[in-house]
């Protein structure tokens, strides 16, 4: 099966989101458990602390300043730890916005990727050409995984690398018949 496109920058944020939903999601996951876990052990550690200091503090102290003491401590490590709270946050904010801008960034840098591209599927081989003059051939066994989006497809390569596959222009029956190359092919993620 042989097709030409071109990749436009939206396809392009599109492969690089549906590639990132799914890596993003295991990372996220595991280093959130993680995270989570030891901020809650440490907060509980702190908050321990704080209860055992300000109540055993002075064996003299009557019973109604415990709840000022205990108070005070709060106030006083949100204080502490307000700015830590903040500067997470902003970080987090700064991630989640960079990310689609240096996809962007790197679309626009990359000649290759504006190209128009040429694809020849076979059970045993993918050829690719480019109109900047770029081309290849190889079998399947270069590639790891498949998987599809909106109007795209994503070859997974073993390096960690990614070919989007523009299926803007091709009908239903093609689809079908790319996806069946595909899967014969390659497991699909």
């Amino acid at each position: 099966m042989e097709f030409t496109y071109k990749v436009s920058e939206a396809e392009f944020l599109s492969a690089w989101k549906l590639r990132e939903r799914s890596f993003s999601s295991r990372l996220f996951r595991g280093v959130f458990l993680f995270v989570g876990f030891w901020v809650v052990v440490l907060v509980g550690l702190i908050l321990l602390w704080g209860v055992v200091q300000y109540t055993g503090a002075s064996p003299m102290q009557h019973p109604s300043d415990h709840p000022a003491g205990i108070s005070r401590f709060l106030g006083a490590m949100a204080l502490n730890l307000g700015p830590f709270f903040v500067a997470f946050g902003i970080l987090a904010f700064v991630a989640i916005r960079l990310g689609p801008q240096s996809s962007r960034r790197s679309y626009r840098n990359d000649p290759q990727m504006q190209g128009e591209f040429t694809v020849d599927l076979t059970p045993d081989s993918i050829s690719i050409q480019n109109s900047v003059g770029t081309s290849s051939r190889s079998g399947w066994s270069l590639y790891k995984y498949w998987r599809e989006g909106k109007d795209l497809l994503l070859l997974g390569l073993h390096s960690g690398e990614l070919f989007v596959l523009s299926l803007a222009g091709l009908s239903e029956p093609q689809r079908d018949e790319l996806r069946s190359i595909l899967g014969a092919a390659l497991p699909r993620k």
